[in-house]
């Protein structure tokens, strides 16, 4: 039931706040969202001139600062800290986060898929931070079954949230903006770097008006990367 009232809540805001000016591409997302290149489970998105570079790697707040809405941001310059078992917390890349997340999907997948897609796609769902739809798991399996082991996890590229509105759930609907081909249909993972410095694993989806790639967060995504399953 959760489930239902979540994707019926994103898909109201799709088809009213989404089609707002303020999560329409601007020629700035555009133009970034373009620098960054497809790339396989193992490898990182390409940098570009219009990525957002520091020396040293900085917390998310001080890197998005000098950064405009929906500008590409380069994974590397990013830190993030990630709890461990023992209670200690150690900084690393989001880069690295990103390329251990997309390792863990593939891996799941190839350890069950040849037997059994449902089983996949369940356990992939347990990777979000969020509960899956009944589509996104759907599409999952059908693609486990698809390719197995051959599944690969696209790193499309990270960005700083382009747009964000709360729905009436008191859902963040946060918006990459366009993002170079990733089209209507694809099947979306996004992860959120937040304000507070949480981390979030959501579906996305690409808003039929305006094209932009975006998902339903319970804290306010400060960078969002796009990965794509296929």
């Amino acid at each position: 039931m959760k489930r239902r009232v979540v994707a019926l809540a994103l898909a109201a805001v799709l088809t009213m706040s989404m089609s707002m000016t303020a999560f329409a591409a601007s020629s700035s997302t555009n133009n970034n969202s373009s620098t960054e290149s497809s790339s396989s489970s193992s490898s990182s998105s390409s940098s570009s001139s219009a990525s957002t570079t520091t020396a040293k790697p900085q917390s998310v707040d001080k890197v998005v600062a000098k950064a405009t809405a929906g500008a590409a941001i380069k994974p590397a310059a990013v830190q993030v800290a990630i709890p461990a078992a023992d209670g200690t917390v150690k900084a690393v890349t989001l880069d690295k986060v990103v390329a251990q997340k997309q390792a863990e999907v593939v891996n799941t997948v190839a350890a069950v898929a040849a037997a059994n897609g449902e089983q996949a796609a369940a356990q992939v769902a347990t990777l979000l931070t969020a509960q899956a739809s009944e589509q996104f798991t759907a599409t999952v399996a059908a693609l486990a079954e698809t390719k197995g082991a051959d599944m690969v996890v696209n790193n499309m590229g990270t960005v700083k949230t382009a747009a964000t509105a709360k729905d009436a759930l008191g859902n963040t609907i946060a918006s990459a903006g366009v993002v170079k081909n990733v089209t209507s249909g694809a099947l979306i993972m996004l992860m959120s770097i937040n304000a507070d410095g949480t981390i979030e694993y959501v579906e996305g989806i690409v808003d039929p008006v305006t094209g932009a790639v975006m998902g339903a967060f319970q804290g306010t995504p400060a960078v969002i990367t796009v990965l794509v399953l296929a």
